[in-house]
């Protein structure tokens, strides 16, 4: 599995976001979906779809927060994923622990900024589901996730485990994972390429949290209660 992490203005710290790798089974599954009269299209319910973020120094606390996923597709052929793209608007970006107005809106200006995500110029991040396979663990997780990751003009392409289910025309994912920020070019603060900086590091990693809604139109066939293949 892969890190980011999205920091911090001044001597505060920190934010995040996510992606995947690809699948034996993927090519097939793909091929098979584009001429399968079954396969469903399953449309992000962004009201319902959270995404967060948190983020560290080496030395002190944590920062936390949320991003909006603006829009976004999940298409299931078979009881397979089998394709899937998601928009992240990344001026949404909030931080959520910090109380005062004042020092809030400077660490969510700064990770705004050209230190950070330069949103002004890169307005989105998005992700490309290329895989997903069944692969049960201790934590409750059902699926192994793999797509590319685009964040400020950068692709990387990374894994990570979810808890995907299907039922009544509703799509739901739920996962946590980390991805490191240098990857994408995000190197302010990082201990990695900067010498004394001491106490004022940034973890390169951040840790993200997805809980993802996604609904099938209404025309659509209704399974039964089962979890997606």
């Amino acid at each position: 599995m892969k890190s980011l992490h999205l920091f911090s203005f001044a001597a505060l710290a920190s934010v995040s976001f996510f992606s995947c790798g690809s699948n034996s089974n993927s090519a097939d599954a793909q091929g098979a979906a584009a001429g399968d009269s079954t396969a469903v299209v399953y449309t992000v319910d962004a009201s319902a779809t959270k995404l967060g973020w948190t983020g560290s120094k080496l030395v002190g606390g944590s920062h936390s927060g949320n991003i909006s996923v603006s829009e976004g597709s999940i298409e299931v052929a078979n009881g397979n994923i089998v394709s899937g793209t998601f928009t992240v608007d990344m001026s949404s970006l909030t931080n959520t622990d910090i109380t005062d107005a004042e020092t809030n809106g400077k660490l969510v200006g700064h990770l705004k900024s050209a230190d950070f995500f330069n949103v002004d110029t890169f307005k989105t991040a998005t992700f490309v589901i290329s895989g997903a396979t069944v692969a049960a663990d201790s934590l409750g997780n059902s699926h192994s996730i793999s797509g590319d990751l685009t964040i400020k003009g950068e692709t990387r392409n990374i894994t990570f485990p979810a808890k995907v289910s299907m039922s009544n025309g509703m799509l739901v994912m739920m996962a946590g994972f980390q991805i490191n920020r240098t990857d994408w070019g995000l190197k302010y603060g990082s201990g990695s390429f900067f010498k004394g900086l001491g106490d004022n590091v940034i973890n390169d990693n951040i840790d993200f949290t997805l809980n993802l809604t996604a609904n099938a139109p209404a025309e659509a066939p209704v399974a039964a209660a089962e979890e997606v293949k």
